[in-house]
């Protein structure tokens, strides 16, 4: 997939400097370097939008006890 990035300047001239040094395309060093940032990334939960929230909300409340909301609740007006 073909994708256009914004380096910062001396980013991108220390990025080149070092795919030579590696014997390696400025890709391949990207690819790598996305691959090792990735699998040391921990693990985080995405905040779901308020839509997401709210259908779960309404997904875990026994209906009976809980009064629903009127669209103006739902959207803070």
């Amino acid at each position: 997939m073909r994708t256009t990035i914004d380096l910062p300047n001396d980013l991108y001239e220390r990025a080149k400097m070092e795919a030579v040094k590696r014997r390696v395309t400025l890709r391949q060093l990207m690819v790598q370097g996305l691959n090792t940032a990735l699998s040391q990334a921990p693990v985080s939960r995405v905040e779901p939008s308020r839509s997401e929230s709210l259908l779960e909300v309404l997904q875990t409340t026994n209906n009976d006890k809980v009064n629903p909301l009127s669209r103006d609740e739902i959207y803070d007006r």
